[in-house]
């Protein structure tokens, strides 16, 4: 059976929830909805439609970035100005490239893959694709 609730109804859940800022504590309250009902009114979507979250997909910048980065920071440029020219999010990252390439140089700043790629050894699950009679002698 669906139950179809009122505009004013939605209404007087939502400004309760505003008001008590807890799904648990409003349906507590009221006595109806269910929590995913709740949600989706307090978010304005439909009843069963999901929010359209936007999500930045996450930065990967190669260790020759983070050394010029490092360069720039060490030769005497503010880290806050560095960071905006190069359209990074935070500064702060800045700060642990520096620490890092003071304890491990620009190897320090390399991902593994960026590492295997320098020193010239096929990881093993290169080698065993390339060549798979090779594990079996």
């Amino acid at each position: 059976m669906k139950v179809v609730y009122t505009v004013e109804q939605r209404r007087v859940a939502v400004a309760a929830y505003r008001r008590l800022s807890s799904y648990a504590k409003t349906l507590r309250k009221l006595g109806y909805p269910s929590r995913h009902v709740l949600r989706d009114w307090v978010h304005g979507t439909n009843p069963g439609q999901k929010r359209v979250v936007t999500l930045r997909p996450p930065r990967h910048n190669s260790w020759k970035f983070k050394a010029a980065a490092v360069e720039r920071v060490l030769a005497g440029e503010d880290v806050r100005t560095v960071g905006v020219e190069l359209h990074m999010t935070t500064h702060v990252l800045l700060y642990k490239w520096v620490q890092i390439w003071h304890e491990h140089g620009n190897r320090g700043l390399m991902s593994k893959r960026e590492k295997a790629k320098a020193d010239g050894f096929p990881t093993q699950a290169v080698s065993s694709a390339r060549s798979p009679m090779t594990r079996l002698s």
